[in-house]
């Protein structure tokens, strides 16, 4: 039988074989729920009893659409029948379940809804979801018991999310063909995420016989688990699970999952609520493009997997239910409403602990926001036991709200924390504003200082360069005043350079020889030889005689120099050649000085 109840055409999800945009239910459950109106757009608020006519086996939803498969191998779909995803060759709502047609006839015994398309199996055969192989038959020793059949798709195929090689719509079913097995003959299980669909095939005849994963459609965040984010028209296969032997796969809104034969749980794609259940030094990784082993508290083992839009669930063989993803809805049960990036282990009361007492886990179904448990009752209870139940309910309901304050109190308190750092924040940013705003009221300071040095500069540059247009007008002046030279020519000897080489060949030669001119010109005074000094630098001086070797006052200026730096080293100059021009005339005059005193020891 088939229950639904909620708004629009689900109202919350259901219970089938795969995750979808809504998330899916476990699988092999004979007595299923699914969140689907009588009027694919009518609203209920209580279970209803949808007329089927026939037993169902299981159910898988979408968004908007829903199928079911009976125990004899047929599929009904209703819903929303936008882009032929119910599979009647049309694109018609149909508000009560309507039996599909396969042309080729066969038995279907899987089916998933994604969020625009759906994927079934069929068994060409005609055998119904309870179909064992003979123990002995040749398909029994060739598959070990596993039951496989063609894949076929119908929907939406803007992702390429039907695996037909192309982006066309398919509003009936369509068979996918892939090489790896042989036009879909060894395929065991199908699921549909939102644009991507993952698959279990059986490639070869191996013994023990191995599952492998193939992912195709929308890319984006790896969800395919390919190592990229391309999209993929056909069937790929997942490399890094080809050699484990896979049981079950579930395709989530955006990420993906899968489980192993050792019950080890692999997940791939969006991680973006934490979906995954892995992170990378503490770090919750934005996406991850190939599978990755979830790590599980206790290393407990997988039983079953299911996946919701944006968080994932596993039943352990002990029993125990983990969840983690997005929890802001509650769905989670772990008394917040905050995202979850490891694997938790959810409290369900008198299903752990005591389990033989009122029944084990046997499903569990991942919507939107909501999550549904499913718990098998393992024998008959008397009045007494439910009363003691009731006992134990109403102490259950206390603790809930017990561990509820505790939440609040510890939502309180983390929001009160968050508000103080946020304060603290502020605060910071406010002082370093403030010290930004004394910062730039420095540096304005410093340009304005600048800018009054180099105004300063640039008039003293014009003095200094008034001054030196003044020099330069009067060296002109001077120049054309007429210049007296004193030369000496003599015949049997070369010009000498200085006064002083001329005295000393004139004592080498002749002592006597001295004439009345050379000596009255070695008598003359101060004031009658500065008469005689060349006011302009000749241009060979070698037979000119001059007291002053730097006449004119050079000027020393620098452009990549302060002016007052300039003025210092001319002051400095002019100092140095005057020390020097002193000192020549002191000891010129020594000179002049003992040669005379020798000529009159020798006349005397």
């Amino acid at each position: 039988e088939v229950w639904a109840w909620g708004s629009g055409p689900l109202g919350g999800g259901s219970s089938g074989s795969s995750g979808g945009d809504r998330g899916g239910y476990a699988s092999g459950v004979t007595k299923s729920m699914a969140a689907v109106s009588t009027a694919w757009n009518g609203v209920s608020a209580s279970p209803r009893k949808l007329p089927f006519g026939v037993n169902i086996s299981s159910v898988s939803s979408g968004p908007a659409h829903a199928i079911a498969v009976s125990i004899n191998g047929e599929a009904f779909t209703w819903g929303n029948g936008a882009d032929g995803r119910l599979g009647h060759g049309d694109d018609h709502n149909r508000a009560t379940p309507t039996k599909l047609e396969l042309t080729g006839g066969g038995c279907v015994f899987n089916a998933s809804c994604g969020e625009r398309h759906t994927m079934i199996v069929v068994d060409e055969s005609g055998r119904g979801v309870g179909y064992v192989p003979p123990s002995g038959s040749d398909e029994a020793k060739e598959h070990k018991g596993v039951r496989t059949g063609t894949l076929m798709s119908f929907g939406s195929n803007k992702g390429g999310q039907l695996g037909t090689g192309d982006i066309v719509n398919r509003m009936s079913p369509s068979v996918v063909t892939c090489s790896a097995w042989r036009r879909g003959a060894m395929v065991t299980e199908v699921s549909c995420g939102m644009h991507h669909t993952l698959a279990l095939a059986v490639v070869g005849n191996s013994h023990p016989v191995k599952r492998r994963v193939y992912a195709w459609g929308w890319g984006e965040h790896g969800r395919l688990g390919v190592g990229h984010e391309e999209m993929q028209l056909s069937p790929t296969e997942v490399a890094l699970m080809s050699h484990r032997n896979v049981l079950s796969v579930k395709a989530g809104e955006q990420h993906s999952l899968a489980m192993t034969e050792n019950g080890d749980v692999y997940s791939w794609g969006s991680n973006r609520f934490g979906q995954l259940g892995v992170s990378l030094d503490g770090d919750t990784l934005p996406s991850n493009p190939l599978p990755q082993k979830v790590v599980m508290e206790g290393g407990e083992l997988a039983e079953f997997i299911d996946t919701g839009s944006r968080h994932s669930s596993v039943v352990t063989k002990s029993g125990r239910v983990l969840l983690w993803g997005w929890g802001e809805e509650g769905q989670l049960g772990n008394m917040a409403e905050r995202n979850s990036d490891a694997p938790s282990i959810v409290d369900v009361p008198d299903v752990i602990g005591e389990a033989g007492k009122v029944g084990k886990v046997v499903g569990i179904g991942l919507g939107l926001s909501h999550t549904v448990i499913l718990v098998e009752n393992v024998k008959k209870v008397s009045a007494e036991y439910l009363q003691e139940e009731v006992k134990v309910v109403e102490k259950v309901k206390e603790e809930v709200v017990q561990r509820r304050d505790l939440a609040k109190e510890a939502e309180a308190e983390r929001r009160q924390k968050q508000k103080d750092f946020a304060k603290k924040m502020m605060e910071q940013a406010k002082q370093a504003e403030i010290e930004f705003e004394a910062k730039e009221a420095r540096a304005l300071q410093q340009q304005k200082a600048l800018a009054q040095r180099r105004k300063s500069e640039a008039s003293t540059l014009a003095k200094f360069e008034e001054r030196k247009a003044g020099m330069k007008k009067k060296e002109e002046v001077v120049v054309k005043k007429p210049v007296q030279v004193v030369l000496e020519k003599r015949e049997e000897e070369e010009h000498v350079e200085e006064p002083v080489m001329v005295l000393e060949e004139m004592k080498s030669n002749d002592s006597d020889s001295m004439t009345t001119t050379s000596r009255e010109s070695i008598e003359t005074s101060d004031d009658s030889r500065k008469e005689n000094i060349i006011l302009a630098r000749p241009k060979s001086p070698n037979n000119v005689q001059f007291a002053q070797k730097f006449k004119y006052d050079q000027i020393y200026y620098h452009p990549d120099q302060p002016v007052e730096k300039c003025f210092v080293a001319n002051a400095a100059r002019r100092a140095m050649m005057r020390s020097i021009s002193r000192k020549k005339a002191e000891g010129k005059k020594r000179f002049e000085k003992r040669m005379l005193d020798k000529k009159k020891a020798k006349m005397g």
